[in-house]
């Protein structure tokens, strides 16, 4: 039986406590939302050109709507920021700069303000510059939208030039900008405005020209009508180069480039920047004519390496077996004609197949077992040489069309090389192309640019082809085509551009998807110097092959093409005879007994091996033979080919010094072999070459004389024999466990078997005798003193510099520096507090909880029976 418990009533005492505490926490509450409220951080990005009082434009072209002057000008015109002011000034020699303009003598230049309330001001400001009796009108807005009164005038008090030129502007590879300009001419009263878009160097040459226009006048061929008198000129720019390009825009009154006059104001706006899509630009080039005659209209220009224009650097495409047939398209209305609109090429139009330049189409056949496939008509043959250019570029533009949206049709492109006969293998390969279906709003309706570098190797001729492969390049099984992965479409390709570049344009390219780059000679470190005993020959007999005679200062040393500096008086080869293979007998086993006899007489002259390829990160040594017969100084040296010229020389051996040269053979186990000859006289001479984080590509050079000496020359004959090289270990990275503040790595290097003691010698001993690897700080490294460092003449041994190692470095977090140098555009989060507001939110809400409590004391306090 359960019990009935009667409820107590809750007491008065404890009714109260529990009304104050629900206003405490009401009040808490309330407290909590407003401050909430009133410290809340903002999300802000910097609009473009806002109104802030940073100063600072984030326009593309900067400050191209001019909202942006010096802030402490008193009277109009106000300086725009971002732009310099530029008159005509005189060529000299090959030097073609502007005058800046810093006074107002001839011009007045600057910002002023079109607005109702301001114009007054400004037209009184001007007034006194202006002739008796003139009055400056105002020109207004070009759109009566815009929010912006801020227009440049240039008034040219006489006859004279002036204009105004930007800050640099980049345009990326491959895109196309539309740059307009919007100019004013109803108080011009002689003589033309100008427009220039040229390269960034502020440099009047006519070599950095682009689009321009030195006859603007009130109407011209693309423009449009703004309002109040105002004209936007558009101006169309394509970069074509690999890379990213700058370009400046100029604006004035008469002509700074040619020295063409002009009086009166000239008023200027809104100079803006967009990209466009390739249907857009091709219009410009299909409606203007670019005849390069001074002062003819040229809305459109292309950023590009002109040489590639040659006819012998287009390569005709065929039809691979299996495929039904090709459609050419010979000139450019033909393509537009049937597919609409045309791509970025590497021409501007076909010229009617006059230059091979071609559009070549290929239809996959509906569920055929048949690949569809174009190859390479002729087979490019690659060599390497010591020109300066001997590497290849190969361009082309390739676009898929589906049918459908068929998803098997894909693109495939091989790189191949031959291997027999009729074989070929796969080098690299771009794969599963699928460009975009949207060629009427794609900004290159539908194409994309693929670029292939390539690196021949040094002993052999590479034999080179291109496969394009609407699908897969083998035959479709049964199963496939049941399957439909049989491609449903179409695809276009333009004729391969080739050309050769140097080893500094291939090494400074990079590889992604759509760049490949291939080193035919191998991945892999070279494990020999080619030919190095010098016991193969040519068919003369006389000179060795994998060698390359050469003088001082030529170009087969750098590959840079900047020409020859030896006289050429001193490049006789009368001047070097008996240079060549000599059989006077080895220094070491050499069953022909030849070695390399370099013989000058009053010039300097040597021989440069092939390319050897070297590991990142790794410790080489070099070695070479010498006999000196009556000479006073060997002259060996390592050439890096991917420096310029002026650091390419990266290890060098040109003192004679026989007991210090011959003291390193323990270390290295390079000592002068039995040998049944006499080696009095014969000294082995050594360099060490530590590389960097990247692979290097290097040569070694045997000369008599001074490799980059043209004005003292040697006399005498020097024998070389038997170069080597060898790999004695490597090194990497690791943290300094020892010092946690540590700011940098430690280099750890690992001595490859049987150098252990020489690795310790070139980068200091520790205290654990026999280490195999070792621990070092770089500027230990860098400041060692070492006994091999010490016996080795100080260009002998190359490592990388401290700013190399230093690119390693670890930078610990409370210590990074976050300013990059540039323009912040990013969203940031601010909190700006109203105090007032604050204190005043607080201390009401307190008094309203403080009210309420003692309301309801009072209230307990009434409803308390009085005692009897």
């Amino acid at each position: 039986m359960s019990k009935n418990v009667a409820t107590q009533p809750l007491s008065d005492n404890t009714r109260k406590l529990i009304i104050i505490i629900a206003i405490v926490l009401v009040a808490v509450i309330i407290l909590s939302v407003a401050l909430a409220l009133i410290l809340k951080t903002e999300e802000k990005t910097p609009a473009a050109d806002s109104t802030d009082n940073s100063n600072s434009s984030t326009l593309p072209i900067r400050n191209g709507d001019f909202l942006y002057s010096n802030s402490d000008a008193t009277g109009y015109p106000h300086t725009a920021v971002n732009w310099t002011k530029y008159g005509y000034k005189a060529q000299s020699g090959s030097t073609h700069d502007f005058e800046e303009i810093t006074g107002s003598d001839n011009s007045l230049m600057g910002i002023v303000d079109v607005s109702d309330d301001n114009w007054d001001k400004v037209a009184a400001d001007i007034a006194p510059e202006l002739p008796a009796g003139a009055t400056l009108q105002n020109p207004q807005k070009h759109s009566d939208e815009l929010d912006d009164d801020n227009v440049y005038m240039i008034y040219n008090k006489q006859a004279t030039s002036a204009s105004i030129l930007s800050d640099s502007v980049s345009v990326s590879s491959g895109a196309s900008v539309k740059i307009t300009v919007w100019l004013n001419m109803s108080q011009v009263t002689s003589g033309n405005a100008v427009i220039m878009i040229q390269k960034s160097a502020t440099s009047a040459k006519e070599e950095n020209w682009y689009a321009y226009d030195f006859t603007v006048k009130a109407t011209a061929p693309n423009s449009k009508e703004g309002e109040n008198g105002w004209i936007g000129y558009e101006f169309f720019i394509f970069n074509r180069e690999a890379s990213t390009q700058y370009i400046r825009v100029s604006v004035g009154l008469g002509d700074v480039y040619q020295d063409v006059n002009a009086e009166g104001i000239l008023f200027v706006d809104d100079i803006s920047y967009e990209t466009v899509t390739a249907d857009e630009y091709r219009q410009q080039v299909d409606n203007h004519s670019d005849d390069e005659v001074k002062n003819v209209y040229v809305p459109y220009k292309i950023i590009e390496n002109e040489d590639i224009d040659d006819e012998s650097q287009y390569a005709e495409l065929e039809k691979a077996e299996g495929t039904e047939s090709v459609i050419p398209f010979p000139t450019s209305q033909e393509y537009v004609d049937e597919a609409k609109y045309s791509p970025f090429t590497n021409r501007d139009d076909f010229k009617d197949g006059e230059t091979g330049f071609t559009i070549y189409k290929i239809t996959q056949k509906a569920n055929s077992s048949d690949i569809t496939a174009l190859r390479l008509k002729d087979v490019l043959t690659l060599q390497s040489s010591p020109i300066d250019k001997d590497h290849y570029h190969i361009s082309f533009w390739l676009r898929v069309e589906k049918t459908n949206g068929h998803a098997a049709t894909k693109a495939n492109v091989y790189i191949q090389k031959q291997v027999g006969d009729d074989e070929w293998e796969d080098l690299d390969t771009f794969s599963a192309i699928t460009t975009s279906q949207e060629i009427d709003t794609d900004d290159n309706c539908g194409w994309v640019k693929y670029d292939i570098y390539l690196k021949p190797s040094t002993a052999d001729t590479d034999k080179i082809s291109i496969l394009f492969v609407l699908g897969h390049k083998d035959k479709y099984t049964e199963s496939e085509i049941n399957n439909g992965e049989v491609p449903r479409g179409s695809l276009y390709v333009t004729s391969p551009a080739y050309e050769q570049i140097s080893y500094k344009d291939y090494n400074n390219a990079s590889s992604g998807t759509y760049v490949k780059k291939i080193d035919l000679v191998g991945n892999s470190a070279s494990t020999s110097v080619t030919n190095g005993s010098f016991s193969d020959v040519n068919n003369t007999g006389k000179e060795p092959t994998s060698w390359t005679p050469v003088f001082a200062g030529d170009n087969a040393i750098y590959k840079d093409g900047k020409g020859d500096e030896l006289e050429s008086a001193k490049k006789e080869y009368s001047l070097v005879a008996g240079s060549g293979i000599n059989q006077v007998g080895s220094a070491v086993d050499d069953a022909q007994k030849r070695v390399l006899q370099v013989s000058t007489n009053g010039t300097n002259f040597g021989y440069i091996s092939n390319d050897i390829t070297l590991s990142a990160r790794t410790v080489y040594v070099f070695s070479v033979v010498v006999k000196l017969v009556d000479a006073t100084n060997p002259y060996i040296y390592l050439v890096d080919n991917s420096k310029d010229r002026e650091d390419a020389i990266v290890a060098r051996a040109e003192k004679a010094d026989a007991d210090g040269q011959r003291s390193l053979d323990h270390y290295f186990d390079y000592a002068l072999e039995d040998s049944t000859e006499d080696v009095a006289g014969w000294v082995r001479y050594y360099l060490v070459y530590v590389t960097g984080a990247e692979s290097a590509s290097v040569r070694i050079a045997l000369f008599n004389g001074k490799i980059d000496d043209t004005e003292h020359f040697a006399t005498g004959t020097i024998l070389y024999d038997n170069v080597k090289m060898k790999s004695i270990g490597t090194y990497s990275f690791v943290e300094d466990e020892d010092n946690e503040d540590a700011t940098n790595y430690l280099v750890q290097f690992s001595a490859n078997s049987g150098y252990e003691d020489a690795i310790e010698d070139l980068f200091g001993k520790t205290d654990e005798d026999g280490k195999v690897v070792l621990e070092k700080d770089y500027n230990d490294i860098l400041n060692g003193d070492s006994e091999i460092l010490a016996t080795l003449d100080d260009n002998a041994f190359t490592q990388p510099d401290e700013d190399t190692w230093n690119e390693n470095s670890i930078i610990p977090e409370d210590e990074e520096d976050s300013d990059s140098g540039e323009e912040d555009t990013t969203t940031t989060t601010t909190s700006e507090v109203d105090w007032a507001l604050l204190m005043s939110v607080i201390s009401s809400v307190l008094m309203v909880a403080a009210l309420l409590i003692v309301f309801v004391v009072k209230l307990f306090q009434r409803k308390r029976p009085r005692s009897v």
